[in-house]
């Protein structure tokens, strides 16, 4: 990803985080790019946003709202269970769910 340090509307363009080169560092004429992280592009269900700085998520939830039976769940674990070197486990009807990576590391 190229980090954008800021964007010029009076020509509009984008100014890139030097920090955050792009491949080859050369952003190709008329190249197509999209928005990560973006909190003026939070307009579909199921996108959201990190303000990292005020600890603050913003989610467009499917549907548009949430029932009051609905529940979020946010993790930052990469990994849930983590068993590697381990001898003789065994997972038996275990559902595990919500790791941003492999869940189960053996």
């Amino acid at each position: 990803y190229v980090r954008v340090a800021g964007v010029d509307a009076t020509n509009r363009s984008l100014n890139f985080d030097p920090k955050t080169p792009p491949v080859y560092n050369v952003v190709m004429k008329n190249a197509r790019f999209y928005l990560v992280n973006a909190l003026s592009e939070l307009d579909s269900d199921g996108e959201y946003y990190v303000d990292r700085a005020e600890q603050v998520l913003y989610f467009q939830p499917p549907g548009g709202k949430l029932a009051a039976t609905d529940s979020v769940v946010l993790s930052n674990l990469t990994t849930v269970i983590s068993a590697t070197g381990g001898v003789g486990v065994h997972l038996e009807g275990l559902q595990v769910q919500f790791g941003s990576g492999m869940n189960v590391e053996w």
